[in-house]
């Protein structure tokens, strides 16, 4: 175990040390410098999107995925006549038969559903 740890503790110091701005060998990574930390936590908003289809419009059912798990979105289950689909940050609830749009839901929860 020795014999490996000690070229290693030979090699740290023949490798250059940098001590401009940026911490790293690669001076292209660096952001920002190592002195100044980010301030405060980063929180991402999302920009509402306008809904592709409206109320009554006809949606894509078969190009689209089924919502599995509406309780997770605190969303009530469905009873069979309509589903929910995700789509662009909005969920659709859609009639089963005929495929028309009855309601558009936006919530935080469903925000980031694709």
């Amino acid at each position: 175990m020795r014999v490996f740890i000690l070229p290693l503790l030979f090699m740290s110091t023949a490798l250059p040390v940098f001590s401009g701005e940026c911490a790293s060998l690669v001076p292209s990574v660096c952001a920002k410098t190592v002195d100044q930390p980010t301030p405060g936590r980063k929180v991402i908003k999302l920009k509402p999107s306008e809904a592709p289809y409206k109320v009554g419009d006809t949606f894509p059912v078969r190009t689209r995925s089924l919502l599995m798990d509406p309780a997770r979105y605190n969303l009530k289950p469905s009873d069979g006549s309509w589903h929910y689909y995700a789509m662009g940050g909005v969920v659709y609830r859609v009639e089963t038969l005929s495929g028309r749009v009855l309601e558009l839901i936006r919530t935080p929860l469903t925000a980031h559903l694709r």
